[in-house]
């Protein structure tokens, strides 16, 4: 494929198409069996480099519904791909996360100063060794042979929970956790040896990992963070 990076950029809202597709994915004319897959993952496997860019979902006219992605952010890092169905992102900039918690500077209110601290905490992260993680996970799945082409093999990536523990804000220090959606996807081209995929952020929590402790919807904001050169 000859721009893989555009191909890439098209799975930034993509997610609920995905959700759909898995529906679609139970034939076992497009199966893919455990050799096979192993093949493919063997193939993929090997460190990349590029950068790590941050999106944040803004609005980019009157209307509420008129909003888009836009790039606040970048870093350049190194992937590794295992053999395994894993990948790793090195020195992961965790204090780039900071813009998925946001409050309006007129929120008024113990909610709104209570998430506004927590958006300062990870932003001043920035300043510490907890800043950058040393590595943070993710799988890669194929879903079937629909997903593969003479040159081009997409799949689902599917990012580990990142934790953070002792950050302290609102009077306490709280662990927070960083949830990422399981149906982003990503693409490898064999032509270049490009891998490239997109993580998506969709919620954040604080001290427990269910819903009753995430940031509310009114101060979280839509993430994405691609890998591409």
């Amino acid at each position: 494929m000859k721009n893989l990076k555009k191909l890439l950029m098209t799975f930034i809202g993509i997610i609920a198409v995905a959700m759909c597709v898995t529906s679609c994915l139970n034939s076992e004319d497009d199966s893919i069996d455990a050799v096979t897959q192993q093949r493919y993952q063997q193939l993929m496997s090997g460190m990349y480099s590029g950068k790590a860019r941050f999106y944040q979902l803004k609005s980019t006219g009157m209307l509420s519904s008129q909003k888009t992605y836009v790039k606040y952010d970048s870093i350049r890092t190194t992937w590794d791909v295992n053999a395994d169905s894993t990948f790793r992102i090195n020195n992961f900039p965790v204090f780039m996360l900071d813009s998925a918690v946001v409050v309006e500077k007129s929120a008024t209110g113990t909610e709104a100063e209570k998430y506004r601290a927590l958006n300062q905490a990870i932003r001043a992260l920035k300043n510490s060794s907890e800043g950058y993680l040393m590595w943070t996970k993710a799988r890669y799945v194929i879903p079937s042979t629909s997903w593969v082409s003479e040159n081009v093999i997409q799949f689902y990536v599917q990012p580990y929970t990142i934790e953070l523990k002792k950050i302290n804000f609102d009077g306490a220090e709280h662990t927070v956790y960083f949830v990422f959606s399981p149906y982003t996807t990503g693409a490898f081209s064999s032509t270049n040896r490009k891998f490239q995929a997109q993580l998506a952020l969709s919620a954040v929590c604080i001290d427990k990992l269910d819903s009753s402790h995430t940031v509310p919807s009114q101060f979280m904001n839509s993430i994405v963070v691609t890998l591409a050169d």
